[in-house]
């Protein structure tokens, strides 16, 4: 595993000396200037690498970098991106001897990172929409049910207190029966300073309650802080159990490191009553795959972890070749929400998707 990751920083060592290479190749840059051109890339990777690595430290500067290295590594991320599609556009117009192609190609492209970006920069800052879904669901026990869904909020030490306060006024002013929290709720241990009390976490209220599974993020800041803030903070988490709610719906959930795995989704829906459908939460959407299966029950899934990919080259991998990335899948008895997320994580980034809060509406459907 060591091995490995060396092998990856080394890659991306590589990849910013690539971005470094075209620019000189392209627009003939000369010596000293093509090696300040090299020593600014490799200062960037390596503030990147350490800020990433020590991202979990409570100290003082590298609360005050990461978010600036993310930033970095954000652009890198688009830039690469572009640039690999330009050498692909190069290698295409080579055969057609367009006279100054690369250098024009490669003007663009660097133009384009550049705008991209920022539009990637200001969208995760600004934008952040309502998405309302209605679902029609056999056996509700009564003839609606409002959910607000929260996923992949990622707080830790960082994180401006007055951007959270704002998302949870924001989602109490929905005024959803119930609010649920898929994942991903912590980025960091904001126990031990009390520092947590800060956020507005007493703004989330419901009048049938609030609800929550972990992420593999909660698992990284330990899952023992993750229940004592869930506690601290009203919030009941579902561990690969259920409960009911007021003779209405089963609301059920699991942690992350069950999303694989049938036997803990099948405990976890061990004490439901049968009459009524099942709200199922998990972080990751793959656990869809088990829910689907079931054929004697009509299950509601709400899922995050994706992001929507965040930006490129994630987002076009995410969008074009995983099975699951955002929005409703339905299988036989079964529908499954996939939150793009209530923020970011990593670069404060997002280019072809928005930060969300879900609102699930679901309504009682005749059998």
């Amino acid at each position: 595993m060591f091995l490995l990751i060396i092998i990856l920083y080394l890659i991306y060592l590589a990849s910013f000396l690539y971005i470094a290479q075209c620019i000189i190749f392209v627009f003939k840059i000369p010596r000293p200037p093509a090696y300040y051109l090299y020593a600014l890339c490799i200062v960037l990777c390596l503030f990147s690498i350490v800020s990433f690595i020590g991202r979990r430290a409570d100290h003082g500067i590298l609360r005050l970098i990461t978010p600036f290295s993310f930033i970095v590594m954000g652009i890198w991320a688009i830039t690469i991106s572009c640039s690999l599609i330009n050498e692909l556009t190069n290698l295409i117009a080579y055969f057609f001897k367009t006279a100054h192609f690369r250098y024009y190609s490669t003007l663009i492209t660097l133009g384009l990172s550049a705008v991209f970006s920022l539009w990637s920069l200001v969208n995760a800052a600004v934008i952040q929409r309502v998405n309302e879904i209605t679902i029609p669901v056999q056996g509700l026990g009564r003839p609606s049910l409002r959910i607000i869904q929260l996923s992949d909020i990622h707080i830790n030490a960082a994180t401006s207190i007055s951007k959270i306060t704002r998302i949870f006024e924001k989602a109490a002013a929905l005024h959803g029966d119930i609010i649920v929290l898929t994942g991903d709720i912590f980025d960091s241990d904001i126990l031990h300073d009390e520092s947590y009390k800060r956020f507005g976490f007493e703004k989330l209220s419901a009048p049938g309650g609030v609800y929550a599974v972990t992420g593999n993020h909660d698992y990284y800041t330990g899952i023992s802080i993750f229940n004592e803030l869930c506690k601290q903070c009203n919030i009941t988490v579902l561990d690969d159990d259920s409960i009911m709610l007021d003779d209405i719906i089963n609301i059920a959930g699991i942690n992350d490191i069950s999303f694989r795995s049938s036997d803990m989704i099948t405990i976890a829906l061990s004490d439901i009553d049968s009459h009524y459908p099942v709200l199922f939460l998990s972080h990751r959407p793959e656990s869809f795959d088990h829910i689907a299966a079931i054929n004697d029950k009509h299950i509601v899934q709400l899922s995050g972890h994706t992001h929507g990919g965040q930006i490129p080259p994630i987002e076009i991998i995410r969008r074009f070749f995983m099975k699951y990335n955002t929005g409703i899948y339905s299988q036989k008895n079964a529908r499954m929400f996939v939150s793009s997320g209530t923020r970011w994580w990593g670069p404060p980034m997002r280019f072809g998707n928005t930060c969300e809060i879900a609102v699930i509406n679901l309504h009682a459907a005749n059998g």
